[in-house]
């Protein structure tokens, strides 16, 4: 990773080290606020608390207790478990999927969401312990006027959140809390997917409980944080009656079949994800998958192309829409492995547009895909192409190929985007954190998706703001 710019002078090192100082002097003086929250706080009252907050990205260690947004987590557990109730009661379930076997927690499940055609969808990507950038864009969505405080307002308007809300940054406790707050006061408004990083075993192992027990102590509750998590959707159809995009964290999953879901009457309606037969699915399209394997992993890739029930997002195998990844160039393989993992893959051009055409039915069709996870510390080609493409990246575009050196072409980077028919779209992490030090970028991106009952004329707004000066 680069070392941020931030550190390279002395006379900026001085001047921060003298802002950590002060810290407690201006906590001190505006102690009125933070110590007032609770579940109930208003808006203003909350955002004024984060805006006191120091930059994530700094790597500095946790401000004293006294001096949080949310000095006492006890707000947070009661909205943990409120949404945890509220999830209790999900419906209409459709299909023939049943609960998971005793003795096992993880139940993964689809979820559709049919809007009207004049509808409007904000789509967030990556979070990971980022307040400010929350916070950015909803102050942007009050100018809009698709926000009041915590409740949209604007008719015909959602909110859609991708995923990895906490871990590897400062201020996951308030992105939760800020999360919550717009769910539980817009509960058929405000989604939230799963990604990879709403999971117990990558929370305890990716910062978010050391950050709730260096905040609170070790009585942190993380256990009854984590307990949302298994409220939360795998993956999100959202579209018109006629026409979806699959929104989900991570990729496609090949071994389940969305067919009942779209099917369905009900919006929302919910679909057990229950055993994914990925070898099933191989054997019906075999000719498919074996031009498409990459012959370096063929023996990785059929050990992982298998039928198998999901015991936990990562086992036995990883879970398509909260893992897996897409290519960058039109000429590289259709189905190769991650290669820094041993059982995430990574779907090329052709099998993901195939999988997606297989998975539709005739009266709905997955028309695309919203997504995010594809990130690193580092400028690598991903990287570079969701900077060039100002926050999202459609993957596979025109005239790219693997052969040409980076930087890449010219990517789309337009306020205004048409949606491309079989299209694979990846939003970019927030910039307050380690991603936006090691690319050296600045800038928040939301995604604005406006709905028409013709899918042509379906258009996505990309919305910058800085963030980090």
């Amino acid at each position: 990773m680069r070392k941020s710019r931030f550190f390279r002078s002395p006379v900026i090192s001085l001047a921060f080290l003298l802002v950590i100082v002060s810290w407690g002097w201006i906590q001190g003086k505006d102690a009125k606020s933070p110590a007032t929250l609770d579940e109930k706080a208003s808006y203003k009252a909350w955002s004024a608390a984060c805006q006191t907050m120091l930059e994530n990205r700094t790597g500095l260690s946790f401000p004293a207790k006294a001096y949080l947004p949310l000095p006492d987590p006890s707000p947070l557990y009661r909205l943990a478990d409120l949404a945890v109730k509220q999830g209790s009661t999900l419906k209409p379930w459709v299909g023939k999927n049943p609960p998971p076997p005793r003795g096992v927690t993880f139940d993964p499940f689809a979820q559709k969401l049919s809007l009207s055609a004049n509808s409007r969808v904000v789509v967030h990507g990556d979070l990971h312990g980022d307040i400010r950038s929350l916070m950015a864009s909803l102050a942007d969505l009050q100018k809009r006027k698709i926000l009041t405080g915590f409740k949209v307002t604007a008719p015909n308007t959602h909110l859609l959140f991708l995923g990895d809300y906490t871990d590897r940054g400062y201020c996951g406790v308030e992105v939760l809390y800020t999360l919550l707050r717009l769910r539980l006061e817009n509960p058929r408004r405000v989604w939230l997917a799963r990604g990879n990083h709403e999971d117990p075993y990558m929370t305890k192992r990716y910062g978010f409980a050391v950050e709730g027990i260096k905040k609170y102590g070790e009585e942190f509750k993380h256990k009854r944080i984590a307990a949302l998590f298994e409220t939360l959707p795998s993956v999100i159809y959202v579209g018109t009656s006629r026409n979806f995009l699959q929104s989900c964290h991570g990729g496609v999953e090949p071994g389940y079949d969305p067919k009942p879901l779209l099917r369905s009457r009900g919006s929302p309606s919910y679909q057990r994800l229950g055993t994914l037969t990925r070898g099933e699915f191989r054997q019906k399209h075999k000719d498919l998958f074996d031009e498409s394997f990459d012959p370096d992993y063929r023996k990785e890739l059929e050990t992982t192309l298998v039928d198998f029930r999901p015991i936990n997002p990562a086992q036995p195998q990883t879970l398509g829409f909260m893992w897996h990844d897409f290519t960058l160039y039109q000429d590289e393989p259709g189905l190769e492995m991650d290669p820094h993992s041993t059982d995430r893959l990574r779907f090329g051009h052709s099998l993901t547009q195939s999988i997606l055409k297989l998975q539709s039915t005739p009266s709905a069709r997955i028309r695309g895909i919203l997504r995010a996870h594809q990130h690193s510390t580092d400028l690598t080609p991903m990287m570079e192409r969701l900077i060039a493409s100002k926050g999202l990246f459609r993957h596979w575009q025109e005239k790219e190929i693997a052969s040409e050196l980076d930087p890449p072409p010219p990517m789309e980077s337009q306020a205004i985007r048409p949606i491309a028919n079989g299209g694979v779209y990846t939003f970019n992490v927030s910039p307050d954190s380690r991603y936006g030090v090691g690319c050296e970028y600045n800038f928040h991106t939301y995604g604005i998706l406006k709905l028409a009952s013709n899918f042509a004329n379906w258009r996505m707004e990309v919305v910058n703001l800085k963030v980090v000066h």
